[in-house]
This record gives structure tokens, C-alpha cells and sequence, in this order.
């Protein structure tokens, strides 16, 4: 899918010098890239277009994954009342088998906690995390927080 107008240079350094397993464009990608003869303006709008295409291409294939996914979750469903039903309907300690599939029942142990106030501490995993909310808002009123601050970054946009 090519959306947007790009430069040929461009292009074809950042076609073959992407590692198509994670996306990752490499080092001797970037030089080339570096030493392409062009004037910086005109490098860095060609390279925000291909950008906005790897954007549009990342959209349309998580559109389909989205697609996909609740399809799976509509089979995942069936199955499971599939064998909600299977569990129904047949005696347990029973099997069943042929030359395709075989039912049959097995045991296992599980843990449950009817009520976690009796549980000793021991047995109780807590986990702390910071209100970042809460602290931005008190830093930008005015409050002193130990432990943070406001930090102000600049982030490069591309649209």
C-alpha cells in the first residue's frame, strides 16, 4: 500500500535494510540514509511520508487482527458451551472414543479462597504502584512531592 509520494532513494534504503521479523531498521540502513544526497528538508519530508505509510499499513493490519480476534473469541465461545454441554450430558468417569476424537473425564486439584480476610499474610501478595495522576495534579497545584517531579520532554509529531 503506497500512500503517500516517496522518494525512490529513500525507499528502496528503507526496504532492504528493515529486518522483516520485528520491524527493526538497522544501522547501516540509518548511515545509507545519512549519506543519501539530498538536502535535509527534503530527506526529512520524504521520510515523514514514508512514515505516515508504515502508520496507514499498521492501521489496516490492526483492523484485520481486531477482525480476526473476535472471530476467535465467537469459536472460543462455542467450543466452551460445546463442552459445557458434552459435560452435561455424559456420566462422569465415562469415555468415549473413535478413530478421530476420545472424551473421557480426569481430576485435578485447584485452589479456592472462600474468604481472603482469614488467609494469612503470608499467603497475600500486595503491589504498590504511584498515583501518577493524583501526583501530577498536586505537583501542578503547587504541592511538594518527595520522590517526583515534573518533567517536561519535547516529543517529535508527525501528521
Amino acid at each position: 500500500m503506497r500512500l503517500f509520494e516517496i522518494h525512490d532513494a529513500i525507499e528502496m534504503v528503507l526496504a532492504k535494510g528493515v529486518d522483516h521479523e520485528t520491524g527493526e531498521i538497522s544501522e547501516e540502513a540509518i548511515a545509507e540514509l545519512d549519506g543519501l544526497e539530498m538536502t535535509r528538508i527534503a530527506k526529512s519530508l520524504a521520510v515523514a511520508r514514508y512514515l505516515m505509510g508504515e502508520r496507514a499499513e499498521a492501521a489496516a493490519v490492526k483492523a484485520q487482527a481486531d477482525r480476526l480476534a473476535k472471530r476467535a473469541r465467537i469459536h472460543a465461545n462455542r467450543a466452551d458451551r460445546l463442552l459445557r454441554y458434552l459435560a452435561a450430558n455424559m456420566p462422569e468417569g465415562n469415555k468415549l472414543h473413535d478413530d478421530v476424537v476420545q472424551i473421557g473425564w480426569r481430576s485435578s486439584t485447584a485452589v479456592e479462597v472462600s474468604d481472603l480476610g482469614l488467609v494469612p499474610q503470608a499467603f497475600v501478595r500486595v503491589t504498590e504502584a504511584p498515583d501518577k495522576k493524583a501526583i501530577g495534579e498536586a505537583l501542578k497545584s503547587g504541592v511538594e512531592v518527595p520522590g517526583a517531579e515534573l518533567v517536561t520532554r519535547n516529543r517529535l509529531q508527525v501528521k
